[in-house]
């Protein structure tokens, strides 16, 4: 999630995007709304961490769920990487610009294997 501020955005109007405002909201991920409140009731701190990882927990349980529901599931490899590290050290070659978070599962690989092994992501 980018911006300064998760909360704010899932009060706003899902029908303005970064590409423009759209006729119809895409509705093949969960809305936004409702984040805070499921934060509040499970006892969670609200702040744009926390909303953040609930919603992007949400989209990738979307996803997994539609390959499951395909039957390809077992079949897929799915790789999550983010595009840079976090401030400070946002695009500089210090540690906290590119130490990322990188997560792979594959059909037959062992759940909880840790690599230390580095990888290049590239953006365009």
């Amino acid at each position: 999630m980018h911006g300064p501020s998760a909360l704010a955005a899932f009060e706003k109007d899902p029908h303005f995007t970064l590409g423009g405002k759209v006729d119809k909201v895409c509705d093949a991920l969960p809305p936004r709304t409702g984040i805070v409140e499921r934060l509040e009731k499970a006892g969670c701190k609200v702040n744009h961490q926390t909303a953040s990882a609930l919603w992007l927990d949400d989209q990738i349980g979307a996803i997994l769920n539609k390959l499951e529901a395909m039957g390809v599931i077992d079949n897929t490899i799915l790789v999550f990487c983010t595009d840079h590290g976090v401030e400070p050290g946002k695009t500089t070659c210090y540690e906290r610009g590119i130490n990322v978070p990188c997560f792979i599962a594959a059909p037959g690989m062992k759940k909880g294997n840790i690599s230390r092994m580095m990888v290049q992501n590239f953006s365009t």
